[in-house]
């Protein structure tokens, strides 16, 4: 049997890491969060997301700050990036029993290889 797996939110919680980099970077210029930022930027991607950011009144070029985000992002996931519970346990059980296994996911490599 052949197992497909989503990446952010299913095997790792990285879903809480992705708004937080830009929570903070608002936090950071002293601009106060919408009460539905998370909810707005979330369907959004990483482009997007950062277009609408910046929107709030951060004072920097969509190029520098796609590059703070991605440096952020890039260490969240190779150091601080968690599995989510029974993930590890249950991935290799599936493998064991001679499954394959797939990862989908919207996120670069550069940031799932790191992960993993």
């Amino acid at each position: 049997m052949v197992y497909l797996f989503d990446f952010d939110g299913t095997l790792v919680d990285s879903m809480p890491v992705w708004a937080g980099i830009h929570m903070q970077a608002l936090s950071e210029a002293g601009i106060t969060c919408p009460d539905n930022f998370v909810q707005t930027i979330t369907p959004l991607g990483n482009l997007k997301a950062s277009q609408y950011t910046i929107s709030l009144g951060l004072k920097t070029t969509l190029e520098e700050y796609l590059k703070d985000v991605n440096s952020k992002l890039y260490n969240e996931y190779s150091v601080n990036v968690p599995l989510k519970p029974h993930v590890s346990e249950t991935l290799k059980d599936l493998k064991d029993a001679g499954h394959k296994l797939n990862v989908l996911t919207a996120s670069p490599h550069y940031y799932l290889d790191m992960c993993l």
